[in-house]
């Protein structure tokens, strides 16, 4: 018996011909007209076509307009958004705010104010409509710059036709518009001053939106008040308050038995309440156990710090007597020692005095000059005896403050004036950096309305 064979399946191509090679080019050119080339016209056609900002650019040379869109970078930030797109009516609302950048600063002289007007244009169904021109003053930052009408734009873009709408092409259905932002403002460089003209393109995603956040990129800078750590941004003139002070070298106190020698030299035990700064490691005397009233041998007094004074008790229940306030303990003195020759400083219940700074580095020493020291309101001061005139010599707290600093990661260290290593803050158990200091980022809208 004869095998059935299975028939393979052959392909053939059609014949070449005349004909079909016209064909086989012909076809994919087709396709290309029929998709591509419209896509690419739908895309491109209002951008190069329309006729920007006529009024404004009659004089102007075009070669010196920049043409971007939202990320164009210029020499401040600049922000646009949608607040109320009425499609009924066709009138459309934005704000925009203009705030400095790093930058800012090195080209423009914020005295002066940058001009901005909008436009939204589309060729596809003959819509060239403006908003008025406004000029403001650059802000310091977004929050300023957005609360501040000084720095804050309000357009509004009337008769912009209902959408959806078709085109001039049956392919072509118009659903949204682009707005265009034409802006100008002045540089000063190396005392060269330019004109610098941008017109930046936003589609509807752009700028009807929904809420964005803006963080404020400017740098930091950290200071000590006699209370708190406080920061602000650079530029900016008002502080922050991030973390008191005496969370960090607030006053503890504590009960301790320290040897005593007496006159005849022979060493006791003696009980003290003492007292140190959280960021001290040597503790200081504060009273005997046996200067406080009521004392018996063997009793022990309860201590602590309460609302900025420094407590005591025997018994439990028993009132909470005071024995100083802390702020009392901060209390420095000074003298001039012309023993050393130096003025001198140390805090009250200290024994040992530190030196500040040496007579002959006081203007205008001489040998035959007696000094005087003291200490006022919250500074220390000094003078010569033949003048009636103080001149301050530093401020208290920068003898017994803390020093604050940015390290190169940009976290916040801390230290006490006398100790030589930085510690790393923690605000409420998250270390501190500059970037988690602002914890209340600009948000813009949300916006209302839009196309249906």
């Amino acid at each position: 018996m004869k095998e059935n064979k299975s028939k393979k399946f052959h392909f053939h191509l059609p014949k070449l011909t005349p004909l079909n090679l016209i064909l086989m080019i012909l076809i994919p050119i087709v396709l290309f007209i029929i998709i591509a080339i419209p896509i690419v016209y739908v895309n491109e056609y209002n951008a190069n076509k329309v006729n920007l900002f006529a009024s404004d650019l009659e004089k102007v040379d075009k070669k010196e307009i920049v043409y971007g869109n939202k990320n164009t970078k210029m020499d401040f930030d600049f922000v646009l958004y949608c607040t109320n797109y009425d499609n009924a009516s066709g009138t459309i609302k934005f704000q925009a705010f203009a705030y400095e950048n790093k930058d800012t600063r090195n080209v423009i002289n914020l005295a002066n104010k940058i001009k901005v007007r909008l436009g939204m244009y589309s060729d596809w169904i003959k819509v060239e409509q403006t908003s008025s021109s406004y000029e403001k003053y650059i802000g310091t930052g977004p929050r300023t710059a957005k609360e501040q009408s000084r720095s804050r734009f309000d357009f509004t873009i009337y008769n912009i036709p209902k959408l959806p709408k078709k085109g001039k092409l049956p392919f072509v259905n118009i659903t949204s518009i682009p707005v265009y932002a034409y802006i100008t403002y002045t540089t000063t460089i190396n005392g060269t001053e330019s004109n610098k003209k941008f017109i930046l393109k936003y589609n509807y995603s752009d700028y009807v939106i929904e809420s964005k956040t803006i963080e404020d990129h400017r740098e930091k800078e950290l200071n000590v008040s006699s209370t708190n750590i406080q920061w602000k941004y650079k530029n900016d003139i008002t502080w922050t308050n991030s973390i008191n002070v005496d969370d960090l070298i607030g006053i503890e106190v504590r009960n301790q038995i320290v040897d005593v020698k007496n006159e005849d030299g022979e060493t006791k035990q003696v009980g003290y309440i003492q007292w140190k700064r959280k960021c001290d490691t040597e503790w200081t005397n504060l009273k005997a156990f046996t200067e406080l009233t009521g004392y018996a041998e063997g009793k022990v007094p309860e201590v602590k710090v309460e609302s900025g004074y420094i407590r005591w008790r025997f018994e439990e229940g028993a009132t909470w007597n005071l024995i100083t306030s802390t702020s009392s303990l901060k209390d420095i003195e000074v003298k001039a020692d012309k023993d050393s020759p130096y003025i001198l400083w140390r805090r009250k219940n200290q024994e040992e005095y530190t030196r500040l700074i040496a007579f002959e580095d006081l203007p205008g020493y001489t040998s035959d000059k007696v000094v005087e020291a003291r200490v006022s309101g919250s500074n220390v001061q000094w003078r010569f005896t033949t003048t009636s005139t103080w001149t301050t010599l530093q401020t208290v707290d920068s003898l017994i403050g803390i020093r604050v600093q940015f390290d190169e990661n940009r976290n916040v260290l801390w230290k006490c004036v006398d100790d030589t290593e930085w510690k790393n803050l923690f605000i409420n158990g998250v270390q501190a950096t500059e970037a988690n200091l602002d914890t209340s980022a600009i948000k813009y809208g949300p916006t209302a309305g839009g196309i249906e």
